[in-house]
């Protein structure tokens, strides 16, 4: 299934909203944890600093 198929979470906080990912947790989860260079998500970040 391609992404634009996909049902897109609204509340994404990412910034990049030209992403193929953004709003598809799973895709971007995926492709984050897959990269040595970003190796978290957005969301992932945010909670990390809460605590």
């Amino acid at each position: 299934m391609k992404a634009k198929d996909r049902e897109k979470d609204n509340s994404c906080p990412c910034k990049r909203t030209s992403c193929e990912r953004h709003g598809d947790c799973a895709a971007c989860t995926e492709h984050h944890h897959a990269s040595k260079k970003i190796p978290l998500t957005t969301c992932e970040r945010i909670k990390s600093k809460k605590h």
